[in-house]
């Protein structure tokens, strides 16, 4: 019998859950590790965890093309689960590099920009609406 689309999402949920749970977990390890050890204006934490998300989500698209185990449950668990509790930033860049493999260039740039400058604004007024400045 096949699952229902309900038992279907319950299932994905679960496994988002658990690899969004070890993704999180492994970011503030990362991100107060590289804090307590490297002193730098840059926060090279937060700067590796982009990096290494932005590797691991490439690789799991990289992994689907050959694999079936990377297809389904695996590929929910590392890549929406894992991935998008580690760094949101690698879902970004995937599509990004998406928009490049389609040679779209218009919109590769146009989303990069707005991106980047409607989430620093998003972040100065959130800053300002609450910091009463």
């Amino acid at each position: 019998m096949t699952p229902t689309l309900e038992e279907t999402m319950s299932r994905n949920i679960v496994f988002v859950g658990i690899g969004g749970l070890v993704g999180c977990i492994a970011r503030y390890l990362i991100v107060t590790l590289a804090a307590n050890y490297f002193t730098t204006g840059v926060p090279l934490g937060t700067l590796l965890v982009n990096i290494l998300g932005c590797f691991l989500i490439g690789a799991g698209v990289g992994l689907a093309e050959h694999y079936e185990w990377m297809r389904g449950e695996g590929r929910i668990l590392l890549l929406a689960g894992f991935c998008g509790g580690f760094t949101t930033y690698s879902a970004f860049a995937l599509e990004n590099f998406q928009f490049l493999i389609e040679k779209n260039f218009w919109m590769f740039g146009a989303y990069s920009l707005l991106t980047f400058a409607l989430c620093l604004a998003a972040v100065a007024i959130g800053f300002y609406v609450t910091a009463g400045r």
